[in-house]
């Protein structure tokens, strides 16, 4: 069955490729502008989110030098690590994503499926070296982005 058509064709045959690629170059399109639009947000939200971060971290070492009065004043700390970085997850990188992802996990403890927030002396001092370490990479993101 041939329908007629007022265009030949080969009209219609490059409509339809021009059609696919203008799809194809919209979903590209749709993935730059996410990747700029986190750029954005990193640049804006990062020292702000490091800053907090330093002094959560200065909080938690003064809190660990003291850990026998002071236990429970580490462990908020901890939290409050926790909600800085669980609030910047969507906004970094695949790779430095994943690394905040597993130290945010590690501090939603877990013991046969049930919330353990049980930490030892020893477990919030490797917490601790751990958010150092942390921290410095996001402090270099946070220098790295300056020349997106």
């Amino acid at each position: 069955m041939e329908v007629d058509s007022i265009f030949p064709q080969w009209i219609v045959d490059i409509a339809t490729v021009m059609t696919m690629l203008g799809f194809f170059l919209t979903l590209w399109l749709l993935y730059e502008a996410r990747h700029i639009r986190n750029s954005f947000l990193r640049r804006a939200r990062l020292p702000q989110i490091t800053k907090e971060l330093g002094k959560a971290s200065a909080h938690l070492s003064s809190h660990l030098q003291k850990w026998d009065s002071e236990e429970r004043e580490a462990i908020k700390q901890l939290f409050i690590t926790r909600a800085l970085l669980e609030n910047l997850l969507s906004k970094l990188p695949e790779k430095e994503h994943k690394k905040c992802a597993v130290f945010v996990k590690k501090l939603k403890r877990k013991k046969w499926g049930v919330i353990d927030i049980k930490f030892s002396e020893d477990d919030v001092w490797n917490l601790y070296s751990e958010l150092s370490a942390l921290t410095t990479m996001l402090i270099q993101l946070e220098k790295d982005s300056k020349w997106d």
